[in-house]
């Protein structure tokens, strides 16, 4: 997330997810490996080819932190996934960096919570 769109809203909802499964998995995360440096518009406004032109250049990494971590797991947590851009982006930049395996996990809360609200209706 940008930094100014987390200042204006208070909160990274992805951030908050993790830090809450880490009171059940204990498992070790850094936000600032990958830093989004780019303002873009939403990604539900754009069709694919758009969403690729969009996040074009917009991560960079931290390539102090990523030496440190380099032999590490490396997870994307991304919590709505439509076209895979965002997680493609990343994944190149760090594949760039020489990490060998990326991982994803795929956070889809919302679209669960409204095919839940769907079936009880």
């Amino acid at each position: 997330m940008f930094w100014y769109k987390k200042l204006t809203r208070g909160f990274n909802q992805t951030e908050i997810i993790i830090k809450n499964l880490n009171k059940f998995f204990w498992y070790s995360y850094d936000f600032n490996i990958i830093k989004k440096v780019k303002s873009t518009k939403p990604q539900s406004h754009f069709n694919k080819n758009q969403r690729l032109i969009n996040l074009k250049n917009c991560y960079k990494i931290d390539l102090n932190l990523l030496k440190t971590n380099k032999n590490k797991l490396f997870i994307i947590i991304d919590d709505l996934v439509s076209s895979w851009t965002t997680i493609n982006e990343i994944s190149k930049i760090l594949k760039q960096n020489w990490i060998k395996k990326v991982y994803w996990l795929l956070l889809l809360l919302i679209n669960l919570f409204f095919l839940l609200f769907y079936i009880i209706i």
